[in-house]
């Protein structure tokens, strides 16, 4: 249970902010009466949630103890944070089994790097953002040449600090251009 606790909570989340299903605080707000809101519910939704009432019951209380700050969190954002997390999730639920396994087991690395490694990616995922699409095409044609690379020589370029291979030759717009019919010589500028 320990070890799939995150996934849990992350689900629970999902299903209860995001899901389109009223939180208590929203259900409050809408009526006053959270058995009318019960009431116009779909089968299928207090399906869900007499499951996903089960699963929180059975978290350890610290576990609930988080769920009910991100329910918090999730409440005191503006509608554009909320509108954004709904749409992502969406996004999340129609990804093939293989790709959510992918993102989670992305997510698990992410969780485990040090708090400034992470805020160096996410630095590098807005520099990303802020480029061309033209910039953005030369910086994934390279990433995918880099990823091509053998994993040693990868690491022998990090350990140097530099990637030459990867690197586009920038034409020297003073030097003289080599004629076709003569081979290039070390001297010729």
């Amino acid at each position: 249970m320990r070890k799939n606790s995150g996934l849990i909570i992350l689900g629970l989340t999902a299903v209860m902010l995001i899901g389109g299903f009223p939180t208590p605080a929203s259900a409050r707000q809408q009526t006053g009466n959270p058995e009318e809101v019960w009431r116009n519910l779909t089968p299928n939704q207090k399906r869900m949630l007499k499951r996903n009432y089960e699963l929180f019951k059975n978290l350890p209380p610290g576990e609930q103890q988080k769920l009910r700050d991100l329910m918090k969190q999730y409440q005191s954002m503006p509608p554009e944070e909320r509108n954004l997390i709904r749409e992502n999730y969406d996004s999340f639920r129609r990804l093939t089994p293989q790709e959510r396994k992918l993102l989670q087991q992305n997510y698990r690395r992410w969780s485990q790097l040090p708090p400034n490694r992470q805020q160096q990616l996410r630095n590098n995922y807005r520099q990303f953002l802020r480029m061309s699409p033209k910039e953005r095409a030369s910086f994934l044609e390279k990433y995918q040449e880099w990823m091509r690379l053998p994993p040693e020589e990868r690491r022998r370029m990090r350990r140097d600090g530099a990637a030459p291979a990867l690197r586009q030759a920038k034409p020297n717009r003073l030097a003289k251009p080599v004629p076709k019919n003569k081979p290039a010589t070390p001297h010729q500028n």
